[in-house]
Parts: structure tokens; sequence; C-alpha cells
């Protein structure tokens, strides 16, 4: 077993910055799964706030979610670098 676990960041909590950006970020991820996401204000809501979740705390959320949210951000004529 090579992992190793003490390295690995713990859960965040609920109500936690970190964990809003993720849970902010899945919820982006899940309305442009569900098509129409061009014209879905929560998206479009969804979508901007896990872009202002850049900090340098919050570098690894970028990187679980810049990929697809850049494509979908691209489909509607978005900024897709924050």
């Amino acid at each position: 077993d090579d992992i190793d676990y003490a390295a690995m960041p713990r859960r965040q909590e609920p109500g936690a910055e970190k964990y809003a950006c993720h849970e902010t970020c899945g919820s982006a991820i899940t309305l442009y799964k569900a098509g129409n996401h061009c014209d879905n204000d929560a998206f479009l809501f969804a979508y901007e706030y896990c872009l202002s979740c850049t900090s340098p705390d919050d570098q690894d959320i970028r990187k679980h979610y810049g990929t697809m949210l850049s494509k979908a951000g691209e489909e509607c004529g978005y900024v897709v670098v924050p």
C-alpha cells in the first residue's frame, strides 16, 4: 500500500469554503450534463461561483472541474479563464 493517507486532505465540513466550492462546481457540471445549460440561470450562477474558487487555497479544485467547465462555458460563449 503506497498511499500516504496522512498527506491527503481531510473531508471538508458542510459550510466550509472548500466544501461550497466543490458542491457548487459539481452542481454546475450536473446542470451542464442536463442540457440547455446556456439558458439556465442556476448553471450560470454555479459556473461563475466555481470560477471564483481559484484562490491559492483552492487551486486543486479548478483542476478537478476545469476541463468540463471550460467546455461548458465555451459552448455558451462565457469567459473560461477566471
